[in-house]
C-alpha cells in the first residue's frame, strides 16, 4: 500500500500534463475553426465530442482534488 501511495504524486503530475495537452488541443482546434472559411471545416478535424467530454471529465476530477490552478 505504501508503494502505491508513493506513486500518487507522479500520477497527479501526469494527469495534469494530460489535461494541459488536451487544453492545447482545444486551442489548436479553436484556431482552425476561426481561420476556416464558412462551411469548409470538415468533420473529422479537431476534437470530437467524445474527446471533449473526456477532457471535461478529467478537468472536473483534477479541480475536485485541487490539482489545477485557477485560470
Amino acid at each position: 500500500m505504501e508503494a502505491e501511495n508513493d506513486l500518487l504524486p507522479q500520477l497527479a503530475q501526469e494527469l495534469v500534463a494530460l489535461f494541459e495537452d488536451l487544453a492545447n488541443e482545444r486551442l489548436i482546434n479553436a484556431k482552425k475553426l476561426e481561420n476556416a472559411p464558412p462551411g469548409s471545416y470538415p468533420y473529422g478535424e479537431g476534437m470530437h465530442d467524445g474527446l471533449r467530454y473526456a477532457a471535461a471529465g478529467l478537468e472536473s476530477i483534477l479541480r475536485r482534488h485541487g490539482l489545477l490552478r485557477s485560470s
